[in-house]
């Protein structure tokens, strides 16, 4: 064969095939790689999403796990200016059409204890360390009322069992409340302070219901945070309820679109007290309340809390999906673009005994 024979290169209908076999080759491996891209910015959204959304419900989770401490009796605190109970925690429910509202108010910082029956004529609060120099020498003890200010709101139970052994002359008999269930916990605001002691509002808060609050009684500073839904932001808000005033709300977690809470209480609507919750098909035939619509939650002592977030995905997908999910006894919401989580928790209070 000759040299020019073997030197013929392709001829242009040759290029062009090739060409046009290589766009499509290219073109198919585009669309591909754009379906990975969109899956997996799609899969980082909801995981970012449920990250999220998983962080907002350990804070409330941990918070509600603090209910009744320090009463650790009834887990009950006096309203400020009234003489109705009501309780450390309050479930404020949304029904089905908007979310729930947990209200919160647990101690914070040192125990303290009472170190002379608490007078109800005088409004003071004489306090006490635990610690036995402080016991044994209160004059040269640390300053105990240093941690208060004036306008900081006081939690006073008259349970004085405590985990750490009090100093022998702490340990005067308890005398508690006429009869079981009665408020055993006073929340009272500081007007004054000096070295040891407290001057209070709400002295008659002292004695209400028959109760009293004998040498050892324990004493803290209160919180009071409230958790709620602000647009699509989970906030927790440290200016309510006490204070009557909002402060300023933290965001806790963004695109969160529902917040739902169900009550548990072990013995509801003629169930045995037996240390677990039955779970209906219908309102009021359970051990819970807030899971069906029309149900009312009263002062009761909650043996568990039910805590629900449903998060929604920061931008729409392509497809129609069936929309917010139903929850509790909110009803589910109308079919749209965006991708929904739910993530529940079941809080049980550490600080809650039954009777």
């Amino acid at each position: 064969m000759s040299t020019a024979a073997n030197a013929r290169g392709f001829t242009l209908v040759e290029v062009m095939v090739s060409l046009g076999l290589v766009s499509l080759v290219a073109v198919a491996l585009l669309a591909v790689a754009q379906v990975q891209v969109r899956i997996h910015c799609s899969q980082n959204s909801i995981q970012a999403t449920q990250d999220n959304a998983r962080a907002a419900l350990d804070v409330l989770a941990h918070d509600a796990r603090l209910l009744g401490a320090p009463g650790r009796g009834w887990g009950l605190i006096n309203t400020i200016g009234g003489v109705q109970p009501v309780p450390l925690y309050r479930v404020v429910d949304g029904g089905d059409n908007d979310s729930d509202r947990l209200e919160i108010i647990v101690p914070s910082g040192e125990m303290l204890a009472l170190r002379v029956d608490a007078d109800p004529a005088v409004g003071r609060l004489d306090l006490a360390r635990f610690d036995p120099d402080s016991q044994n020498n209160p004059a040269a003890a640390p300053d105990a009322a240093r941690d208060f200010n004036v306008d900081d709101y006081v939690l006073l139970s008259n349970i004085t069992q405590v985990a750490a052994p009090l100093p022998p002359d702490l340990l005067t008999p308890p005398r508690g409340c006429k009869g079981p269930g009665l408020v055993g916990v006073a929340l009272l605001q500081v007007l004054g302070k000096a070295a040891n002691a407290l001057t209070v509002t709400m002295s008659n808060a002292l004695t209400l219901d028959g109760c009293t609050f004998p040498r050892g009684s324990l004493v803290s500073r209160a919180t009071a945070t409230a958790y709620y839904l602000d647009g699509d932001l989970l906030v927790a808000d440290d200016g309510f309820p006490i204070r009557g005033t909002v402060g300023t709300p933290a965001a806790l977690a963004e695109h969160i679109v529902d917040l739902q809470i169900a009550v548990g209480i072990d013995g509801l609507n003629g169930h045995p007290t037996e240390g677990k919750l039955d779970e209906g098909q219908a309102a009021n035939d359970d051990e819970w309340i807030n899971n069906f619509p029309g149900e009312i939650l009263d002062n009761h002592l909650p043996s568990a809390l039910r805590i629900t977030i449903v998060a929604r995905t920061g931008g729409q997908d392509t497809l129609l999906g069936p929309g917010r999910p139903a929850v509790e006894n909110r009803v589910a919401g109308e079919p749209d673009y965006y991708r929904y989580r739910v993530l529940t928790t079941t809080v049980v209070p550490r600080n809650l005994v039954q009777p």
